[in-house]
């Protein structure tokens, strides 16, 4: 073996390494970038819920109560409803994660040394957020009890009454959508997301990379198809071929992993359509920056990693930092997990999901866009 040789050749892979800038930058950029949003973003610590709440009591004491519970700073009172069904209706939208509805009553009973209602809902479609949740209401309505407790033993003795019911806060916490406590009813709809996005941007854009390297685009750029019309025409075919896995592996999640299946498959059909516009259309912008079917897998990696943290999938978004929430608010994937499991496990319908729908059709929209803005150039 030649140490020359050997040499020469290292050399040059050092050199044609430095001239790809792609490959220079998913070495040394890609792997500070990973850390730091995984780093951050990796965490089940959860607090700051947003909570609506229904005061039916409208009392000092009731007033104390929500501030106790604010105070812990594990739930902020974000909403004030006057009804047990608006209540409902800002956990169905994904507006608040939990619900304290107090009773009428809640005032007189404590005064009189009685057990005061409280009912506490809590959204369990993520049962690392429900458990803490339920835990943590359940800590807090103890802690309350014993401070009323301890503040009507002092009144007594400096008056001199004599002894006392003890009255303690009847907290009856209930679990929505998935009292069980599934994990499949967390990551199946996520997962399904993430297949979706992944299998259908890697196709399309290995769909255009071929014609590329087999000299096909060449020949349309003497025809007088114009960039929509190039656009429109790779897109199509993958949007009937993303419709049939999106019903294959949403099949196989319910029927096999028994996954929750509470919404309307129709429905979720309809939605489903902008997330597979969005992730073909992200295949031919890919195409559009890699020159090889190599850079595309790396960009494809690039694109699933953030996915897969960001997103809500693994991690629970209430428990990132603002920064962190922001970045996930930019994928498309983010909104489709929303959708998919608000249809799945919640139920719900296009009322609630107005918000999700607008801004993943929007997003979709944009990439397809910019995808064609790409490859007008390439004409």
């Amino acid at each position: 073996m030649s140490l020359r040789r050997l040499n020469a050749i290292a050399i040059k892979e050092f050199i044609e390494f430095g001239r790809d800038r792609l490959s220079v930058a998913l070495a040394f950029g890609l792997p500070v970038f990973l850390l730091v949003i995984i780093g951050y973003a990796a965490t089940f610590d959860v607090d700051h819920l947003r909570m609506a709440v229904c005061d039916m009591s409208c009392t000092d004491e009731s007033r104390q109560l929500i501030a106790f519970f604010e105070q812990s700073e594990y739930f902020i009172p974000v909403y004030y409803t006057g009804s047990y069904a608006e209540v409902v209706h800002l956990i169905d939208c994904g507006k608040a994660r939990v619900g304290m509805i107090i009773e009428p009553g809640y005032s007189e009973n404590l005064h009189s040394g009685k057990s005061a209602q409280v009912h506490f809902l809590i959204d369990g479609q993520d049962p690392v957020i429900a458990k803490t949740a339920l835990s943590t209401c359940q800590v807090l309505a103890i802690a309350r009890s014993v401070q009323i407790n301890y503040d009507r033993l002092g009144k007594t003795i400096s008056s001199g009454i004599g002894p006392f019911g003890a009255a303690y806060v009847d907290l009856r916490p209930q679990l929505l959508y998935n009292p069980e406590g599934k994990s499949s009813n967390l990551f199946i709809p996520g997962l399904i997301g993430l297949i979706l996005q992944n299998i259908l941007t890697m196709l399309t854009s290995f769909a255009m990379l071929r014609e590329t390297e087999r000299g096909n685009f060449e020949q349309l750029l003497i025809t007088p198809v114009k960039p929509l019309e190039m656009v429109l025409g790779k897109l199509i075919p993958y949007l009937f071929i993303g419709m049939g896995e999106y019903l294959l592996v949403l099949l196989v999640g319910v029927y096999w992993f028994e996954a929750k299946m509470v919404g309307d498959m129709v429905t979720m059909f309809v939605m489903c359509f902008f997330f597979i516009l969005g992730s073909v259309g992200l295949g031919l912008l890919v195409s559009t920056i890699a020159k090889t079917q190599l850079q595309a897998i790396e960009i494809v990696v690039c694109i699933l990693l953030p996915s897969l943290v960001l997103s809500g999938f693994v991690f629970p978004r209430d428990a990132q930092p603002g920064w962190i929430s922001f970045m996930g608010s930019a994928l498309p994937v983010t909104y489709f997990i929303e959708i998919n499991r608000g249809i799945m496990v919640k139920g719900i319908g296009y009322a609630e999901l107005v918000r999700e729908i607008a801004i993943l059709a929007a997003q979709s929209l944009v990439i397809v866009l910019l995808a064609t803005l790409r490859l007008r150039k390439q004409f």
